[in-house]
């Protein structure tokens, strides 16, 4: 593995981390602006932000978003090929 690849594990490891802390202590997480930050190639008009934030009319009903990073499997690459072989 090169030292380029390696910091660039480390990196996607460590916002890992703090995407799950992040989720963890705040209790009003931004939905819409999540999603609008994983979607690179196409920006998402207000009207369809404010769909994603539709299902959500306040911090009571996001348990489910702020469970979520705690509850996808956290493999990396090698993992998976791992688990393919």
């Amino acid at each position: 593995m090169t030292l380029d690849r390696y910091i660039d594990s480390l990196n996607r490891y460590f916002r890992r981390i703090r995407r799950r802390r992040h989720s963890h202590e705040t209790t009003d997480i931004p939905v819409a602006m999540i999603i609008a930050g994983t979607i690179l190639d196409a920006p998402l008009s207000p009207r369809e932000l404010a769909a994603y934030d539709a299902p959500f009319p306040d911090a009571s009903y996001k348990m489910g978003p702020r469970a979520m990073p705690t509850r996808v499997a956290n493999l990396n690459r090698c993992d998976v090929q791992r688990a393919i072989e």
